[in-house]
């Protein structure tokens, strides 16, 4: 672990006297994280000395406090952690600090609306969260008996009502909320749980150097909380029941042995879209935690892992420290980098076409036994290497045995393998293919192509009132702006778009990309906010997450001429994330099957049907004409689902 600061509330208290607090802390920052932004300095500068004008009593000054400590696992910290009470009696409290003066409640109970810094999570949740990951998988922390609490020095007491009285009473009953007008009581809290404080002087920086580890008591929660955590992440994921297929069972009690008995082996396993790999992970993972077993999910999703740790959290706070990304670039603290000391008896990793070849070989050492659930079509952009050819050279180096496997199953899709393979025939890169194979699938599955984005909204709206619906766009026009959620640059539908582009003029639109992972994309997935339809995701933002019905705005990215695909204008194409726009001109070849692979997504996305709006003219046509023939050779006549022409 690392923190920006570690030592007693004496010390810190003379570095602000002494006018050391900001150099101190910058330096201590960046030799653990990086540079400090200006905005966390000016928040330091502000809310720390307040924070020791609150506790100004003598009977705090050997209380241990660490600053912007890193949690146990990934990149999150905690603004500050009190530690007190004895050797023998352990004692600590997480303070969550803000500096809110104000906010607006959402249609979210999670988050709220907060002036400049937009939406962000109830803090009661992430005080807790902070709380959990200290408790159960911090090798020094479990030993501590601990309380969360909020600081909001500036918060008047009618917004701290707010917060107290219509969010999860669970929340701020287990992290109280300290506003403007409570800091006395704030500071009795402190000095009745921790006070007066007998710790060796060794035991702050003991704690500030623990590592990782998974206890006991975090052995039990999963054990307790498994079946609803499946639960939330079955519904978050896709709505088909949280009981996984007797192929599924199978293969998850295959890894279970070979972790139990500390097998060399790498299962690889290929998955279509729409199998399940996602909730088998997550399934397997419960599944070797309840079995004690030392086990992480890697991905490298961020938008997924979001949902993912929040589903997690929902069963028991800090409950997501048993989720890791498969690498962090900037801080080398991802499952394979170079920062990460973790090791285990099980890795699971989903979604593994998207990691880099480089990491491949650090994760397979991690455990014993190491999962991939991968699938080489949804590869998205450049530098993702995550195919079978590297898994299995990977492993021949390492001298571990690979079980290869594959998952079969069709689960979310109502129209099944045949609309599969229907979609697989529309998108083909051979010269003149077209739809193929059977037509049965129109039955049970709607799909319709329309040429006006308002007949896309309304065909949404209307099913959204007993289903779950959401728009995709391609990421092309608008580039996205974190935190301006109705600038220019983040209007995906709506006139004028940054590109110039002006199919939108007239429609009186102004629909933005999701951006932010947490405060955007939970409400979106998790809370039905998609149902809106005031939000549109990129592909960043779908792939692992499906609705009822999905409408895909089709881009100028990956457009019809004559009887072949072809790759659109460079200029529009606002992606460049991972290297998709330099590739569309210096590998076109490369980028049309990238995007190849990013319409397959979109395309299977709608568990119950799809409609698509194509910003491209010449392909919109070639897509109704594909249904058309479709139509014919199809015994559904009429068609028993609405169809826009």
């Amino acid at each position: 672990m690392a923190s920006a600061y570690s030592g007693t509330i004496g010390h810190l208290r003379k570095l602000v006297l002494q006018g050391q607090l900001e150099t101190n802390m910058r330096d201590s920052y960046e030799s653990h994280f990086g540079g400090a932004p200006p905005s966390l300095v000016n928040s330091w500068l502000a809310s720390i000395p307040a924070f020791l004008d609150i506790l100004h009593s003598s009977e705090f000054e050997s209380l241990g406090i660490l600053l912007e400590l890193r949690m146990p696992i990934g990149d999150e910290r905690a603004d500050a952690v009190l530690l007190g009470g004895s050797s023998d009696e352990l004692k600590g409290i997480v303070v969550e600090m803000k500096q809110w003066s104000s906010f607006k409640e959402t249609a979210s109970s999670l988050f709220v609306d907060v002036p400049i810094e937009g939406k962000q999570e109830h803090p009661s949740a992430q005080a807790l969260n902070y709380e959990g990951k200290l408790k159960n998988l911090h090798s020094v922390g479990q030993h501590y008996d601990w309380k969360s609490v909020c600081l909001m020095h500036n918060l008047p007491s009618n917004y701290t009502s707010t917060l107290h009285d219509s969010y999860d009473p669970e929340l701020v009953s287990r992290a109280p909320i300290f506003g403007k007008d409570d800091m006395e009581s704030f500071a009795e809290s402190c000095s009745e749980h921790l006070c007066p404080p007998k710790l060796k002087k060794n035991d702050v920086n003991k704690f500030d150097a623990a590592v990782y580890e998974q206890t006991k008591s975090f052995f039990d929660i999963i054990r307790n909380s498994g079946g609803d955590i499946a639960k939330n992440v079955t519904t978050a994921i896709a709505d088909t029941g949280a009981g996984l297929t007797s192929e599924q069972e199978l293969l998850a009690e295959e890894v279970l042995v070979s972790a139990s008995n500390g097998e060399e082996k790498v299962f690889i396993v290929k998955g279509s879209p729409g199998s399940g790999k996602s909730l088998v992970a997550v399934h397997l993972l419960l599944k070797a935690l309840a079995r004690e077993l030392r086990s992480l999910l890697a991905l490298r999703n961020n938008r997924l892992m979001t949902i993912l740790r929040e589903c997690l959290n929902k069963a028991s706070p800090g409950a997501s420290g048993a989720t890791i990304y498969s690498s962090v670039p900037m801080s080398q603290r991802g499952l394979g980098d170079s920062g990460c000391n973790w090791s285990g008896d099980l890795v699971v990793c989903d979604e593994t076409q998207r990691f880099n070849d480089k990491n491949l070989p650090v994760i397979m050492k991690r455990s014993p036994t190491v999962v991939f659930f991968y699938d080489e079509s949804q590869i998205l952009n450049p530098p993702e290497q995550g195919t079978k050819e590297n898994f299995l050279k990977h492993a021949s180096q390492l001298g571990k045995t690979v079980e290869e496997r594959g998952l079969t199953s069709f689960m979310r899709c109502r129209g099944g393998t045949e609309y599969h393979e229907w979609v697989e025939g529309l998108i083909s890169l051979k010269e003149g293919n077209g739809t193929s194979g059977g037509t049965s699938w129109q039955n049970k599955y709607e799909f319709s192509v329309t040429d006006d984005i308002q007949s896309l909204i309304a065909y949404l709206g209307k099913r959204r009132e007993q289903n779950k619906v959401a728009m995709v766009a391609s990421f092309t026009e608008s580039k996205g702006k974190m935190k301006a959620r109705f600038h220019q640059d983040n209007i995906r539908i709506g006139h004028p778009l940054s590109s110039g582009f002006d199919i939108y003029r007239g429609t009186n639109l102004t629909i933005p990309w999701l951006m932010d992972p947490k405060s955007d994309y939970t409400p979106f997935w998790l809370e039905g906010e998609s149902n809106n339809l005031d939000t549109v995701s990129s592909i960043y933002g779908c792939q692992g997450f499906e609705s009822d019905y999905v409408g895909v705005v089709w881009g100028r990215d990956f457009i019809r001429r004559g009887n072949s695909w072809k790759v659109g204008e460079s200029k529009i194409i606002t992606d460049n994330i991972d290297g998709l726009q330099t590739s569309t001109r210096n590998d076109p070849e490369l980028a049309l099957k990238l995007l190849q692979n990013r319409y397959r997504i979109f395309l299977t996305r709608g568990m119950l049907g799809t409609i698509i709006f194509c910003e491209d003219a010449e392909t919109g046509k070639y897509l109704k004409n594909q249904l058309l023939k479709t139509d014919k050779d199809t015994s559904l006549s009429p068609r028993s689902f609405p169809s826009f022409s």
